[in-house]
Formats: C-alpha cells, structure tokens, sequence
C-alpha cells in the first residue's frame, strides 16, 4: 500500500561511490605458523588447505546473515593468535574501528578454538558487504601494540581472511523502498523533498550511526534542509498509517 512518498536528494553515503579496492593488513614476518586453521559462520564454512597462508581473498565463498541477531562464529588458530571480525558496512574500502565485531587475544594458549557471536547491527542497510577476520600473532587485532592492530594496519605475524556476505532483516535498500514506491530518488542537491499523498500525519526522527537523534519534526510540503550536518551516515525513521519505517539516508 502507497502510504507516502519521499523524494531523497541527499546522496551522503559512501556506498554511493565506486570501490577502487579493499585496504589490506600487511604481516611483516609472514605467516607460516601464525593462519587461521578453519573458521565457521552463517553458510560460510572455510578450511586452510595447507598450500598458501597469505592466500586471502575468498570472497568467492558467500554466506547469509541476518542483522540484529546473534550469529555464532567459530575461528581455529595457529600458533599463539588473537582474531579480530571486520566488515566494511560504510563500503569505503576501509576497516574502520567502528567496523569491528569481534576481537580477542589467545587467552595464553598455543592454538586457540575461538567459538562466540557476532552481531550484524539492525541499522545495516540490506545488501552485500566483505567479511574479513584477521589472525594476528600476540595481538587481539584491536587493541593498539607493538604486535600491530587494526582492520587494515601492520602486524608482526598473522593473516587474513576475506568473505563475501549477504545482509537481510536491517534497513531496506534504497532499491528496496523504491521497488516499493516509498519514495525515488531525484537530484535536488542537499535536501529531503517530501511529496505527501494526503493529510494524514507521518512524524519522523533523524539519527546519526550513534543513535544520537539530530532533528525530528512531521512531514510536510517544504523540503527538510540537511546542509548543516557533516558529510556521513544518518537514518530517518518514519511513524504513520499505523506503521514504522527506517530509511538510511
């Protein structure tokens, strides 16, 4: 059912723009001793077939996950080796701290089964991102040391491991909500442009990635002015016709 429509202008997100290729960690001494053995998640099962630790890109390998859930991961490790989680969810080729599931040291053991949960979170637009895990000698992946840290940063010993998923249950799309005639998108330059369809009242909450809300106000006529926010990620959530809905901007 067409409740309203809303015409967004606005294209502040960085999954607008076109990938030039992922960050990559870099592992001084190698990785011989210090790889992921196995790891598990979501239709995602991986085995280390013993010929090249430094080979990574297994994005071939695809796996579906649903956000706002806790999803059980398990990482085998090699020799004295933290794992971290990553996904690039702003799709900006970078690792950002603000990107990290998971991240744990060895806990003093050798060899490690790392078995915990992961949890995609419910403001995730639905689409495909890059999964990578990181094993990293003496580090939790995280935490900055001398052993090294970060989803693209610079380790003593350890590798990395890159997976495609396939995000579903967080917000719709843009494709989504277009396909649903919720709104189209028309270049209007740095505004919401609201078309209403009738008289009903719809109310609406701006956020930014820190659940921190920006603005709220009901949808009218005029245009919702977003210059003055700073260039990145915000979420619109809409109440009316006795529905709710959440829109990435």
């Amino acid at each position: 059912m067409k409740n309203f429509i809303l015409i967004l202008t606005l294209c502040i997100g960085p999954w607008m723009v076109q990938a030039q290729g992922l960050c990559v960690p870099f592992f001084i001494n190698g990785c011989s001793s210090w790889h992921a053995d196995f790891l598990a998640v979501g239709d995602i099962d991986w085995t280390f077939d013993g010929s090249d630790c430094s080979q990574s890109d297994f994005t071939f390998m695809e796996g579906n996950l649903t956000a706002g859930t806790d999803i059980q991961m398990e990482v085998q490790n090699g020799n004295w080796c933290g794992v971290s989680v990553w996904v690039d969810f702003n799709r900006d080729d970078q690792y950002d701290d603000s990107e990290n599931l998971y991240h744990t040291g060895n806990g003093g053991q050798e060899t490690v089964l790392h078995q915990f949960s992961i949890q995609i979170p419910p403001t995730t637009l639905n689409g495909t991102y890059i999964l990578r895990v990181i094993t990293s000698w003496g580090s939790d992946g995280f935490t900055p040391g001398e052993n090294g840290s970060g989803g693209c940063g610079t380790y003593q010993y350890g590798s990395y491991n890159d997976f495609t998923i396939h995000v579903s249950g967080g917000i719709a799309s843009l494709e989504e909500l277009e396909n649903q005639k919720m709104f189209q998108l028309l270049p209007k330059g740095d505004l919401l442009i609201v078309d209403r369809l009738d008289s009903n009242p719809v109310s609406y909450q701006i956020y930014n990635m820190q659940g921190q809300m920006l603005d709220q106000s009901t949808l009218e006529k005029q245009p919702i002015e977003l210059t003055n926010y700073p260039k990145g990620i915000y979420v619109m959530h809409l109440e009316g016709y006795g529905n709710k809905r959440f829109v990435r901007l």
